[in-house]
């Protein structure tokens, strides 16, 4: 697994996106810590991170997705529910291809439409049921968070972990995927509460991550996103990560949001390219 996290910021409407780079082989090979970007552009105003079990997994979805905005384009830019829909049914259909081949394909049937119509009068009461409970279990162990910014370059945030299943995190204007989820978001609610002023965001989203390592396939290396409301992409260098993980190492006791690394991030290249005069 791994970790990800986004959040809104207000009034920049920049979306911060926070991750490690970790890949992991289970216990075959060593894992490695500083191995890909986990942040993807999906097509003009969207990009997604993701955490995953396998890989081999995140492609296709991404893929496809990338292929329903190219073919399929609206009159004006794809809004956010229309493009997190557009993502949930591409992983429900990947979703649904990975079962067949898993545990249909053996008894003949090519999809799991084909098995809800023919399998009750094909197989035993038994058998057909068995089946049925596996789909229930069947589980990719991939998730999403869609960001990016509508027509109307409002900032959009969306959670996608199933297939067809969307979650709308704009309300709550941010949120976090995989194995280090639980620990991250204790650090993100702990008080005081996220301001959403750009360079705090992006304090406590690093500061989340950081807490978060100790959960098992969350690496060190760790990359920060800036999106702005015009499609302007920033990162911050990984000097600037290390400095400010030296600052909340010393006071993340004492101090929320230390004015060291503030100041660290209000002077930072990619802070000040996505933020404009301010």
């Amino acid at each position: 697994m791994t970790i990800a996290m986004a959040a809104i910021t207000n009034p920049d409407d920049v979306i911060v996106c926070v991750s490690d780079r970790m890949i992991s082989w289970g216990d075959h090979f060593p894992a490695d810590d500083n191995a890909i970007l986990k942040a993807i552009h999906l097509y003009d105003q969207w990009t997604c991170a993701f955490s995953t079990n396998s890989l081999n997994y995140v492609l296709p979805i991404v893929e496809e997705t990338r292929r329903r905005f190219k073919t399929n384009p609206p009159k004006l830019q794809w809004d956010g529910p229309e493009a997190a829909a557009t993502m949930a049914d591409a992983y429900a259909d990947f979703f649904h291809r990975e079962f067949a081949a898993a545990y249909l394909s053996k008894f003949g049937y090519k999809t799991v439409e084909e098995f809800r119509r023919s399998g009750r009068g094909d197989l035993t009461p038994e058998h057909f049921t068995d089946l049925c409970v596996e789909l229930g279990r069947f589980d990719l162990g991939t998730s999403f968070l869609l960001f990016g910014h509508d027509r109307y370059k409002l900032p959009k945030l969306y959670q996608i972990d199933g297939p067809s299943h969307v979650i709308d995190c704009n309300a709550l204007k941010m949120g976090v995927i995989g194995s280090g989820q639980s620990m991250a978001m204790a650090s993100l609610r702990w008080p005081p509460p996220l301001t959403h002023l750009l360079e705090d965001t992006i304090y406590r989203l690093l500061e989340a991550k950081f807490a978060s390592e100790t959960a098992t396939g969350v690496g060190k290396t760790t990359t920060a996103v800036l999106r702005n409301r015009e499609g302007l992409v920033s990162v911050l260098t990984r000097d600037e990560v290390d400095e400010i993980r030296d600052i909340w190492k010393r006071d993340v006791a004492d101090v929320p949001s230390p004015p060291a690394a503030i100041q660290l991030l209000e002077k930072s290249d990619a802070v000040m390219k996505v933020a404009g005069d301010r």
